[in-house]
């Protein structure tokens, strides 16, 4: 069996949720802070190019709102009030989005606690101590995990942490968490976002897309793209959907809630996994914002029918629309080389995202408990880096030190890694990595 280590466990109990997203009118902050207090960061402008329907027309209400009741357990009964303001965001999300329903669903709000349980069984029919093991053994190879990293429970830890919603495309199961206790502004909020998912499914299958365990399994690069088309438009909806639609009430309960907000298993996160989590959202989001600039939903829609394939793609926009698809470099079969005794761990499909992430990681501030924690731990500029000369050399121009401090640079990569030839081999093959996507 092959898993894709670098995508994470998230995928091995796939659901599309809504992470800690804070969607204002008309931009989009993410969380990224390291210390657990929430840093506006301006991603893009909602909407730009095309304006939102002037006065979008609803559809007819509907007695149910495609809403099945959860059967029995800890999670509460939906009463008639609150159906009915489910009901009326579901009409919202229809009319801004234009996508029609055509079946029905499970809905459940629970609290984080109940998520965290339900979280902790879907490892535990999926996903293996053992298997995380494996996959600890492998991130750490790569530089990015400490040795001995704990990463099944601390999987456990940030999914339950870091979800609001989710909704699983297998058992058309609908999970609303209840931030404060109560249905508020960020619970409506994220019922649009998993409420387009649910559309997203109805309309366009996405276990036959590409968004199933197997299918993730044998490519993790495909079912990250994927991935990233599909929670881009959920995001980008959800804000259309607050600046449209949110209530002054709404606004007041992201702002409290999030101001609140700790995440102790984020802060802790390594660093390659604090970007993997909202990769996502964050480039999804900007590639779908492309689309929508282009040709509004429709535009999205035909994305779906041609769906990017790599990460490459979504980072880069451009190469998606021109119709580059990536090369597949054949992996060599290394168990029978090397004898016996060894056994493959991993085997899989890594494009120009996750190149990335492991080039990047051993230049990143690895110290949790500083405030620079994961960031590079260099700086470009325009006017390059600057050394003191001898008395008997001229001084450098701005041009000769950007010259040489990217010769430095490139000198600092050769000497992390290792030898010189080492150096230029893994730089050979992750140039090649990133070119073929």
């Amino acid at each position: 069996m092959t898993r894709g280590v670098l995508i994470g466990a998230a995928l091995i109990a796939l659901c599309l949720c809504a992470a800690l997203v804070l969607i204002g009118a008309g931009a989009a902050y993410f969380y990224y802070s390291s210390r657990g207090a929430i840093s506006g960061r301006p991603i893009v402008s909602v909407p730009t190019a095309l304006p939102l329907p002037a006065s979008p027309t609803l559809p007819p209400p509907s007695p149910t709102g495609g809403v099945t009741p959860a059967a029995g357990g800890a999670t509460p009964a939906v009463d008639e009030a609150t159906r009915a303001m489910l009901v009326e965001i579901e009409q919202q999300v229809i009319a801004l989005r234009g996508l029609q329903p055509s079946g029905k669903f499970e809905l459940r709000f629970t609290t984080p606690d109940e998520y965290k349980l339900k979280t902790k069984g879907d490892f535990e029919t999926d996903y293996s101590p053992e298997e995380a093991v494996d996959d600890a053994r492998v991130l750490h190879a790569l530089g990015l995990l400490p040795a001995n990293f704990d990463l099944y429970n601390f999987y456990i830890d940030l999914y339950s942490e870091q979800i609001l919603g989710s909704y699983d495309p297998k058992t058309k199961e609908l999970y609303v968490i209840k931030a404060s206790g109560k249905i508020g502004g960020v619970e409506r909020q994220t019922y649009a976002h998993e409420f387009n998912h649910a559309l997203q499914d109805e309309n366009y299958d996405m276990r036959s897309l590409g968004l199933s365990d197997d299918a993730c399994e044998r490519d993790t690069e495909r079912c990250a793209a994927i991935r990233a088309l599909v929670e881009g438009d959920s995001t980008l909806l959800e804000s259309q959907w607050l600046k449209r639609y949110g209530t002054t009430q709404d606004y007041a309960d992201i702002g409290e809630y999030y101001s609140n907000y700790t995440s102790t298993a984020y802060d802790r996160a390594p660093c390659y996994l604090r970007d993997d989590f909202y990769w996502p959202y964050d480039d999804g989001l900007k590639f779908v914002q492309g689309l929508y600039d282009s040709g509004g939903w429709a535009a999205v829609d035909d994305a779906y029918r041609r769906p990017p394939v790599s990460t490459e793609q979504i980072m880069h926009p451009k190469l998606y629309k021109s119709g580059d698809i990536p090369e597949m470099i054949p992996a060599p079969v290394l168990t029978d080389t090397l004898g016996a005794g060894w056994r493959q761990i991993d085997s899989n499909v890594m494009g120009e995202w996750y190149t990335r992430l492991i080039l990047l990681e051993p230049f990143r501030n690895s110290d949790p408990q500083s405030s620079d924690y994961c960031r590079p731990r260099w700086s470009f500029s325009r006017r390059g880096t600057r050394r003191p000369t001898p008395a008997s050399s001229p001084t450098l121009s701005r041009r000769t030190a950007k010259r040489a401090s990217k010769h430095r640079r490139r000198r600092t990569i050769k000497d992390r890694v290792g030898t010189t030839g080492r150096a230029e081999s893994v730089a050979s093959i992750a140039g090649e990595a990133i070119r073929c996507g």
